[in-house]
């Protein structure tokens, strides 16, 4: 039985303790302490950021902030009720304990006031959301700026005309960057929504906010559109508190191929963009990427050049500041014409960037922490050009199959074993002895691996797999997903001859083929 009020102990040094600092913090207990790690004298000059995030995040920027050498103090807080005493903490300078006093309040990952009363105990001058929680979200971003704080990212004004799908597709038709079929306009109404089926069908009814898949619909029928509709709105409002949604048309491989690629980019917020390449992620499971391929080698050169046109065009226009992922559908016919879509924009950096990393050797959180400081992003130009290697990001859950779907099963991990060959990059907080955590990401961590071509990252994928052991949990998707598939040769072969779809992984993907 872990005993709280010990690890509270073993967390505090000056042992200063505050509640209630504002009114938008009563279900929360703030105290104020230091982990070990914390400097003896910090350099004059440094500057404090508070990390909104966990796990993975911080143990990312950690490695940046070292290698780097730059002048950053980082905070982070532990809920610990949920995790009480993470891994990631010692990564921290400073650690702040957050205790939730009302068991059915969100997670305090989720609090943006949390770094307004840090500002004021702390000197907390930035603030980064990483990926996930609050990294999208324009209420949080535009309540740190009316408190001067700077988000390591866009502006809340940026976040909320690219997050919101409506918005975000308005103003790519002003921009003539190609979008599927679909309304530029809120559906208020599953009647609504039942008038536009002969116009758009098959029918997806999405959230016009938020992310990861969540509120997304489908009807292939026109009976369906009520429910499609219903499903979508409620799921919207409870994950994103906006029910709003509008209408696309869905698209279907049609005899052909459908990829999902991405652009990964940086604006330095005055106009100016860089891009650092392009990913396959087709591979994925009811929305959630398992597989980023990196570069997007199933689609052509000129497309390749449309898409970052495109990123481009976008991004200077809207004035973007940080790193932001360009999404796009990109259908390919049978007579191997392709045709472009405009997906969304995920303003933040994505859990797959490592894998542009890996291509450009351009550390992408350096980049950002320039930009929110006043600099400019580094330059691609004259650096590297598609084809210059490749790299692949797996995504290993503490997740297990039961016959129709993956299932969180949190616990303690006993042994916890990654490959050491120079071709695998792991990015993991977690160690033996860590509890997965109930309420949170079940995220065990990421394995990049790197190659001289598409059959070389295959072959060490299966090698890193194979070397990895994970012991304690009921099974992950390491066991039931991924050892499988980098041990069929069908199904690896069917990957490297691009014979499957973003809508037809069968054969390729289990346990689901």
């Amino acid at each position: 039985m872990i005993d709280i009020n010990q690890i509270e102990e073993q967390l505090m040094q000056r042992g200063v303790r505050v509640t209630g600092v504002t009114q938008h913090l009563d279900d929360l207990e703030v105290m104020l302490s230091s982990t070990e790690r914390i400097r003896p004298q910090e350099p004059e000059g440094n500057n404090r950021m508070l990390i909104q995030n966990r796990d993975t995040v911080v143990s990312r920027v950690r490695k940046t902030v070292d290698e780097h050498h730059l002048p950053i103090t980082l905070v982070g807080i532990v809920d610990v009720e949920n995790e009480p005493d993470p891994h990631y903490a010692r990564m921290l300078d400073m650690v702040v304990p957050v205790r939730i006093k009302n068991p059915n309040s969100p997670t305090p990952f989720l609090n943006p006031y949390i770094a307004v009363a840090l500002k004021e105990m702390l000197g907390i001058q930035f603030v980064y959301s990483g990926w996930g929680f609050l990294a999208e979200s324009d209420h949080a971003i535009n309540i740190w700026e009316n408190a001067s704080l700077t988000h390591v990212g866009p502006t809340a004004n940026t976040v909320f005309k690219l997050g919101d799908k409506v918005e975000f597709r308005k103003i790519c038709d002003e921009l003539q960057i190609p979008i599927k079929p679909g309304t530029l306009d809120y559906v208020r109404t599953a009647e609504e929504a039942e008038a536009l089926w002969e116009q758009y069908h098959p029918m997806m009814i999405s959230a016009a906010r938020g992310g990861g898949g969540m509120g997304k619909y489908v009807a292939r029928d026109k009976t369906q559109v009520r429910a499609a509709f219903d499903k979508a709105t409620s799921q919207a409002q409870e994950a994103f508190g906006d029910g709003r949604v509008l209408v696309e048309q869905y698209l279907v491989s049609d005899g052909g191929r459908l990829r999902h690629i991405e652009v990964q980019f940086v604006g330095d917020g005055e106009g100016n963009i860089e891009i650092y390449g392009d990913r396959d992620c087709s591979v994925q499971s009811k929305y959630k990427k398992l597989i980023e391929i990196g570069p997007a080698v199933f689609i052509s050169q000129e497309t390749r050049n449309q898409i970052y046109g495109y990123a481009r065009l976008l991004g200077g226009r809207t004035n973007y500041r940080g790193a932001g992922t360009f999404e796009f559908i990109v259908r390919k016919k049978p007579d191997g014409q392709e045709e472009i879509y405009a997906l969304e924009i995920n303003t933040r950096l994505q859990v797959e960037h490592p894998v542009t990393e890996q291509l450009t050797g351009i550390d992408l959180v350096h980049q950002q922490l320039k930009v929110a400081m006043g600099e400019r992003p580094e330059s691609m130009a004259g650096r590297i050009k598609p084809g210059f290697g490749y790299a692949m990001e797996i995504r290993i859950l503490a997740e297990y199959f039961d016959g129709n779907k993956f299932i969180p099963c949190p616990n303690r991990i006993t042994a916890l074993e990654w490959p050491t060959e120079s071709y695998v990059r792991v990015e993991c907080a977690m160690v033996p002895g860590s509890i997965m955590p109930q309420r949170l990401d079940s995220t065990i961590g990421r394995m990049i691996v790197s190659g001289t071509s598409m059959e070389d990252i295959f072959e060490n994928a299966r090698k890193a797999v194979n070397a990895t052991v994970i012991e304690g949990l009921k099974s992950t998707t390491l066991h039931d997903m991924f050892i499988p598939l980098f041990n069929n040769p069908a199904a690896v072969k069917k990957m490297l001859d691009g014979d499957y779809s973003i809508d037809n992984l069968k054969g390729i993907l289990p346990p689901y083929s």
